[in-house]
């Protein structure tokens, strides 16, 4: 049998239950031989079946399934019948399952990773762990291009917060918090805010870490990665320097190009043939400690053949 709210068609249902003065229980079997049936309080129905439409139809309130479905024109609610947080919106009780409470399908998708959900469903929304939490899924197939399995757009239509501290928002904002009862509370020290994690050798693995002191932690290897011993860190680390504007290109013992070799960044081009730079941090976080290495082996010679030449040592350490 078909639902309408108000002209709106909501869905077919197996089992409805009308409540009031005149409440009944409908089967999808069960003959209704008037063509009009009004349930509710008399002289204000709630609820009518029109027998021409096949359908019930609404102008108040009515519950579906014995409660699974409230409706009171501002407020719906599947298996729940209140929400004292809520005026006008939607509201899901999903009890004690852990399965999805929302699902959004498309004839367009078949991802075919249903493992996770069905091949069709291209988002979806559950909880996070049988303690709840919000986990938000994305999915895609192999159609357009191999990236936006999960998308985060923020459209502002006004100026945008340009605040450099601890007050300054962004336009897409995140917020991290801890609670003590019913009150927000302090993060504690050294907590984790942010991971980004990804699949890697049949297990999941953290990437990235933001914490409560304001650092990024990203996952290096030991024994693993470049230590730049067929470049000259210090030409390098100067020519780096100049990269943004090449102000000084016929001066530059490396191009563009060799900090790419290097792993140092990696180069493109947008579609105005503008070049960009897109900086690897790690690496550059360790190209820095071995350019520091360098200059340390320099001034380690440059002291000893100055106390060769009668330099004091005593000076020298000062």
């Amino acid at each position: 049998m078909t639902v309408w709210i108000n002209g709106q068609e909501v869905g077919e249902f197996r089992y409805l239950h009308l409540p009031g003065a005149n409440g009944i229980d409908v089967n999808p079997g069960s003959d209704i031989d008037a063509d009009l049936v009004t349930v509710g309080v008399t002289g204000s129905p709630k609820l009518w079946w029109d027998e021409s439409e096949d359908a019930f139809v609404s102008s108040k309130e009515f519950q579906i399934a014995a409660g699974n479905l409230f409706h009171n024109g501002s407020l719906v609610c599947i298996n729940d019948t209140a929400n004292a947080n809520m005026t006008v919106g939607l509201t899901v009780n999903q009890g004690a399952s852990d399965d999805e409470i929302l699902a959004l399908k498309s004839s367009d998708v078949a991802h075919g990773y249903t493992a996770v959900t069905e091949t069709d469903t291209f988002g979806a929304f559950q909880k996070s762990q049988a303690g709840g939490g919000l986990q938000i899924v994305g999915l895609k197939d192999a159609g357009g291009t191999p990236s936006l399995a999960l998308q985060f757009n923020g459209y502002l239509a006004e100026a945008a917060d340009t605040t450099k501290s601890t007050a300054g928002l962004g336009i897409i904002h995140v917020l991290a918090c801890q609670t003590s009862g019913a009150s927000i509370a302090n993060v504690a020290t050294d907590a984790n805010l942010v991971s980004i994690r990804t699949y890697t050798g049949g297990a999941y693995a953290t990437r990235f870490i933001f914490d409560a002191e304001g650092e990024l932690h990203s996952d290096a290897v030991i024994g693993v990665g470049d230590d730049w011993d067929e470049w000259d860190d210090l030409a390098l680390a100067r020519d780096l320097s100049r990269l943004p504007k090449a102000k000084f290109d016929e001066m530059m013992r490396y191009k563009a190009q060799d900090f790419e070799d290097a792993g140092l960044l990696t180069l493109s081009e947008d579609e105005d043939g503008n070049k960009h730079a897109f900086l690897k941090h790690k690496a550059l976080h360790m190209f820095w400690a071995c350019c520091f290495a360098e200059v340390s082996k320099k001034l380690e010679r440059y002291e000893q053949l100055l106390i060769g030449m009668g330099a004091s040592p005593q000076l020298l350490g000062a």
